[in-house]
Parts: structure tokens; sequence; C-alpha cells
């Protein structure tokens, strides 16, 4: 309650206190109607997730569908409005990295071309729909220092974050107050009561079929995430190679398959082609598929919606194996 009182303060309105929608939700809205309008900043829902056909549809009902990015990708292809983002090396501000840390950077090169900051883009977007609803908007931000310093008067964790204080050297959070040093590890003075509460819960195995005796998951490069930045570097292009499927060596020597081959990968919603990888990291039953394609391939093995989880099952699918081409030269 106090949290929300300090929101409203800053924001000058009150905060939903409703539930929101995940990201299936929020496209079955889109699809039904309930759902008008969709911003979307730096993600591609048309071209990495699972069901391609019904993902566009429901982006396509949108009386309006506003995309940020930094490239063209499957989604701005969609769009209405595309919002030029400018990269990371365009921008000033913060990162915060997995160990907490918040880190001050600067722009090394201005913005290309017609291409904005994200705080810039969403303020003029506050802004201008405010202006338009005959509405009082409190975007007033003149940069990024400026969103820190809500950050630093909202969030407790945040109270003593400043661009002043971390101008040189990163700080960890919580930073509760100016003079804090940070913190270099959490719980310091143990847990008390903030002990998590776990209950055991039986595993269940995806259920397969006898001819879909595998099972397939979505595999992840750091480097290349879904390719829709990658595949605009020539050298990254490179490294990644072709479109492949890691096998245990194991099942790869029962199965007749050797590195290099095509081979087909099928499940219950359809099957890709993709060049065989023998490999010892990938588990016998297993096939991982990596997800840094343009197109996607894995996604194409999989509904939209799974049954249990509410969200794309793509780390568990009921696939088969076969090969259709022998390698000439035995190279991914």
């Amino acid at each position: 309650a106090n949290l929300a009182g300090v929101l409203e303060q800053a924001w000058g309105a009150a905060p939903p206190t409703g539930q929101g929608k995940n990201l299936s939700q929020m496209l079955e809205g889109a699809r039904s109607g309930e759902i008008k309008a969709l911003v979307v900043v730096g993600a591609n829902p048309a071209g990495s997730l699972p069901g391609g056909a019904e993902v566009e549809a429901a982006l396509k009902n949108l009386k309006l569908l506003a995309v940020s990015d930094i490239f063209p990708n499957h989604t701005t292809r969609l769009a209405h409005v595309v919002f030029a983002a400018s990269t990371a090396a365009e921008k000033d501000g913060t990162f915060t990295n997995t160990e907490r840390r918040i880190q001050r950077v600067r722009a090394a090169v201005p913005p290309a071309g017609v291409s904005r900051p994200d705080w810039y883009i969403l303020t003029e977007l506050a802004n201008r729909t405010a202006k338009k609803l005959g509405k009082l908007s409190t975007f007033t931000y003149n940069g990024p220092a400026d969103v820190m310093s809500e950050i630093a008067r909202v969030v407790p964790f945040y109270a003593g974050v400043s661009y002043g204080k971390i101008d040189t050297a990163g700080l960890q959070w919580p930073i509760p107050t100016a003079d804090h040093p940070g913190t270099p590890y959490l719980f310091a003075d143990g847990f008390g009561d903030r002990k998590a509460r776990l209950a055991p819960v039986r595993y269940q195995p995806a259920e397969s079929a006898p001819r879909l005796p595998l099972v397939a998951s979505s595999a992840r490069d750091i480097a290349f995430s879904t390719g829709v930045m990658a595949d605009h570097s020539r050298r990254l292009t490179q490294m990644k190679g072709t479109a492949h499927v890691e096998i245990n060596e194991a099942d790869a020597k029962a199965l007749g398959i050797a590195a290099g081959d095509q081979v087909r990968v099928t499940s219950a919603h359809g099957s890709i082609e993709l060049v065989a990888s023998i490999s010892r990291k990938t588990r016998s039953g297993h096939l991982s598929i990596f997800a840094h394609y343009a197109d996607g391939p894995e996604r194409r093995l999989t509904e939209f919606i799974g049954q249990t989880t509410g969200m794309p099952e793509l780390r568990a699918i009921p696939v088969r194996i076969e090969k259709v081409r022998v390698s000439t030269n035995g190279k991914v």
C-alpha cells in the first residue's frame, strides 16, 4: 500500500492493481479483439515464437502495432509504426548485470539516421498520447539520468543510486542510502523469515509415442540469440554456420547418422530438415536444436500454447529423426 502511494505521487495517477497478461494472453487478446494496440520493444514475436501463422494473424488483427527496434525483422514488417531505436553504442544510460552491478555507460557514437534512444521514444510516445487525450503528462524526463532519479525515489533498493555515485565504478544493489557502498552479496545477515518455502513436485516426463521416441529441446548460443542482430554481421554469420541439430553419438550410431548428414526431424506438428552434428554434450534420447537462425526452424515443431504451461513448449518436444542425405564433407 505504501509503495502504491509513492508511485501515485511520482506518476500523478494510481498504479494498476489487477493482474496483467503474460505473452500468450496478450496475443490471445489481440486475436480476439480484446487488445486493440500493442507496443513491442526489442522483440520479434512474429519471427521467434512457435505457431508463426497464428501469431502473425493475432498481430495483424491489432488496430495499432508499434515496434521499436534497431533492425528490421518479421514483426516490423507487420507494424503500422516503426520506431528506429539506437544501439547500445549510441546511447547513454546504465546496464545492470547478473551480479546486480549497476554500471554507467556512455554513447560512443551519435545515433545513426533518425534513430533515437529508448527513453526518448517512450517519453515522446507518452507525451503525444497524453496530448491527444487532453491529459497532463508526467513524462518530463530530459535524459536517462532523470529516469534513474525517479527509480531512486520509488524503489527502496535503488534509493542511494545516482549517476554521480556510479560515475567511475559500478555498484551492486541494494543501495538503500546515498552513503551506502553497495551490497557485494545478499543475505549476509542470514535469511531470517525470508527462507524459501519448498514443496516437492513429481516430475512429469513428456509423453512420447512409439513413432516419436526422442525429445527435442530448443538450445541457444548467447552470441547469436535468435539471429535478428547476428544475421547482420558477416563474421558472426560465418561463425554460426548451417542450421543444425545436435544428436548424442550413441543415438547417431544406432540410427546410422554421421556428422554432416542432412536429417529430417519430425514432431506431431511439423518437420524440419537440418544438418546433423554429433555431440557428447547432448544426452542419449535427446536432440538439441539451436534457435539462432532467422527462420527459427525449431519453432515449427510445436504449437504456440503448451497444454500444461500456457507458454510455448520448446523444452520437451516428442520427435523422431531420420537421415535424408549423406554428408559430402562431414562438416556443419
